[in-house]
């Protein structure tokens, strides 16, 4: 094997000895150009020479001649300011008046003073005097709107008048007609009810004729059939079962069909019985729907029909709403009447204030008039458009900033003019030594020239055979290099394949295939191991990034815990996760309720003496610890369950719940009112001293709930409580419904 790969070096290396001999060959040629270099470079920094001079000297025969031009513009631009020079006269001129005409104002400084302050005195007088004369203005048109709507004030009023007289009279109708009409439909309802029931009454009692006959006929035929049994049991000279006779002359007769008449006679006796019960029933209430109905015509007939309809009279009512509507609201006439009043006089003040204002205006722009005459004769010989001191600075301002534009522009021309004569002696000199200056280097760049051909012809190249091994110079060492390691490993290739050649001797050739096999298997194994060890790698660094990450989360969870645990303390103990087991729901009901016992335990005293209080249980339940309630009795200072109680006590208790807890939710709530009571039975429980005792003693605390603007009704049949209670009424029951009766004034 080692023999066959020597032998393979050995043919590559041979086959490639025409590239490194030409190689070789260029080596040699690129170090002979390398000698030509040194000339070259001459050369071409003298042509770069040659080309700076000429450049140099384009640029200096420009600026000549611009300079030359520059000379022309600036000579013409002399000649140009000279021309101005009656402008210069004319400015110094016009600053000399202006001078003279500031003397002259500062002069009458003092006149001016008096007639800028007379002015100012002028024109404020003038403003207050306007301002007043608007304020008076405004309270004149403000007098005219109000009279105006005092007119329409009085005009409304007496249309609000008459319509509150009409809105009064047809609610009154209103009223009539709705209680017309809900009496007509009383009626109405009445007698269908009434026709209703006198045909259901009709058919009981055909029903009731129909069951009395039949009822009748079972009757007949069942005493046949006992007739009949009691004659088949008779026997000569035995007595008779019924009469006791021994005499049988005319005994019963008839055939077997007559048994089972008892049960036919029981069923008809029921249904007679059914149809009576229900016959009486249809006539008596047939009779209370005809009291009914008569009280309701009665009523009927005793009220007036109206002349419009309800309808009709709505209308009229939405009318005459419309119209109160459109007044708008009432106004108060006398304050109107005095607010003008007032007003008037606050006129009549204005008007004295504007005139003597007015009066104030001309006196001051007479005192204005003369300053200004004043002021003027002293400034006549002044121009009027220069009667200010600021006219005056402003305009010496200009004519100065005139004066000077003039006179610079005139020396900045003179100026640039010598500036461009010694810029043109400059470029002159400039161009002279740009012209010397190009002419040696072109002697300079002509011997380079001469030189670099010599060479050339010394190594016996021309310039493009030079120009083409330029390349080859910069991998001179390379190349070389890269020749003398060819020749080692072509020596050392023929050297090996020479001692290959002897150490291989008689030896055979190894089985190649199974080496490459099992080296193929041994790979296998490495390739595997490997994949092994990248994927434990990689599994060991997934597990490292999630410890890290269990380790970050368990932080912030403790952290979390940290910062949550008050909270989670609040919500713990707000759902019952306390020493109480009691909910913050049921804690608040509880201090509510605490209010309600407070409030129930204001009526309670009185109604027993003072004997029980009721308080809350804070020991009974666990969903509702601490709703539940006790009685604490003083008579034994202790405290019971309210299931001892007596019926009486239980009454009086609830009855004291019931009234706390109105006025609790009153005071709790400002929008609900709990005005009236209705207390229904129980009054019969309560015990009784001389009496009374107890009930008394209820009676008095629901009369003074009445006394405190609160309505208390109470139903019961116990004659102590009606006796208690002088105003009310009974209700009767009767064969057609319930009455009431009144009993005193309600």
């Amino acid at each position: 094997m080692a023999s066959e790969q020597t032998q393979a070096t050995l043919i590559v290396l041979t086959g490639r000895k025409a590239e490194f001999a030409a190689i070789s060959t260029r080596v040699k040629q690129a170090e002979r150009a390398r000698l030509i270099l040194d000339v070259e470079d001459q050369l071409k920094a003298a042509l770069r020479d040659v080309r700076d001079a000429n450049n140099k000297l384009a640029v200096a025969k420009e600026a000549a001649n611009k300079a030359q031009k520059n000379v022309q513009a600036a000579t013409e631009a002399v000649h140009k300011e000279q021309a101005r020079a009656p402008e210069i006269e004319a400015a110094r001129k016009r600053k000399d008046d202006l001078e003279r005409f500031a003397g002259v104002l500062e002069a009458a400084s003092a006149s001016a003073e008096a007639v800028e302050a007379a002015l100012e005195a002028q024109r404020i007088a003038q403003a207050t005097f306007e301002k007043s004369k608007d304020r008076l203005d405004q309270l004149r048109k403000t007098r005219v709107e109000r009279e105006t709507a005092l007119k329409s004030a009085r005009s409304a009023e007496s249309a609000r008048g008459e319509l509150i007289k009409a809105q009064t009279y047809l609610l009154t109708q209103k009223k009539a007609a709705e209680g017309y009409g809900k009496a007509e439909a009383d009626v109405w309802s009445a007698t269908a009810a009434f026709e209703k029931e006198s045909a259901a009454s009709a058919k009981a009692l055909e029903h009731e004729a129909e069951a009395r006959a039949a009822y009748a006929a079972a009757e007949q035929a069942l005493a046949a059939a006992q007739a009949l049994h009691l004659a088949t049991n008779l026997e000569i000279d035995a007595p008779c079962p019924v009469c006791g006779s021994t005499d049988h002359p005319n005994p019963a007769t008839g055939n077997i069909e007559n048994a089972g008449r008892d049960q036919a006679f029981r069923e008809a006796r029921d249904r007679f019985e059914t149809a009576a019960h229900a016959a009486r029933e249809a006539s008596e209430k047939l009779a209370g729907l005809k009291a009914t109905l008569e009280a309701r015509e009665e009523t009927l007939s005793s009220l007036e029909q109206p002349t419009d309809t309800l309808a009709a009279i709505l209308e009229n009512v939405r009318q005459i709403e419309a119209d109160l509507e459109a007044l708008g609201p009432a106004i108060n006439l006398e304050e109107a009447e005095a607010a003008i009043e007032a007003l008037d006089k606050q006129i009549e003040a204005q008007e004295t204030e504007t005139e003597r204002l007015r009066g104030e205006a001309d006196k001051c722009r007479n005192v204005a008039t003369e300053a200004r005459a004043a002021r003027d004769g002293k400034l006549e010989a002044v121009p009027d458009v220069l009667r200010t001191q600021s006219a005056v600075m402003s305009a010496m301002d200009e004519t100065s900033r005139l004066l000077a534009e003039l006179v610079e522009a005139k020396d900045k021309a003179e100026a640039v003019l010598k500036a461009a004569r010694e810029a043109v002696l400059s470029a002159d000199a400039t161009r002279k030594g740009a012209e010397e200056s190009a002419a040696v280097c072109k002697v300079r760049f002509q011997k380079a020239e001469a030189m670099f051909r010599t060479r050339l012809s010394e190594q016996g190249f021309t310039e493009e055979l030079y120009q083409s091994l330029k390349s080859a110079i910069a991998t001179i060492d390379s190349d070389s290099e890269a020749v003398r390691t060819y020749e080692t490993e072509l020596n050392e290739a023929q050297g090996a394949a020479n001692a290959a050649a002897s150490a291989i001797g008689n030896l055979s050739r190894p089985d190649l295939p199974v080496l490459k096999e099992a080296h193929e298997a041994a790979v296998a194994k490495v390739n595997k191991a490997t994949e092994d060890r990248i994927a434990a790698s990689n599994r060991v660094e997934q597990l490292e990034k999630l410890r890290q990450s269990l380790e970050d989360t368990m932080r912030k969870l403790d952290e979390a815990e940290a910062e949550s645990g008050p909270l989670r303390k609040i919500a713990a103990l707000a759902n019952g996760d306390n020493p109480l087991n009691l909910k913050l729901e049921t804690y608040a009901i509880g201090a509510m309720f605490d209010r309600v016992l407070e409030a129930a335990n204001v009526r309670l005293g009185p109604m027993t003496s003072s004997r029980y209080q009721l308080e809350r249980d804070t020991e009974v339940g666990r969903g509702s610890r601490g709703l539940g309630i006790q009685v604490f009795d003083v008579h034994t200072g202790k405290s019971r369950g309210t299931d001892t109680l007596s019926g009486g006590e239980t009454f009086i208790a609830a009855l004291a719940l019931a009234l706390g807890l109105a006025d609790v939710v009153e005071s709790a709530s400002g929008k609900v009112r709990l005005d009236t009571i209705f207390i229904d039975e129980g009054f019969g429980s309560l015990d009784t001293e001389n009496g009374s005792g107890t009930l008394d003693q209820v009676l008095n605390v629901l009369n003074s709930l009445v006394r405190q603007s609160r309505a208390v009704g109470l139903i019961s049949h116990v004659p102590l409580v009606q006796d208690a209670i002088p105003n009310g009424f009974y209700v009767r029951r009767g064969l057609t419904g319930s009455a009431v009766e009144e009993r005193g004034v309600i």
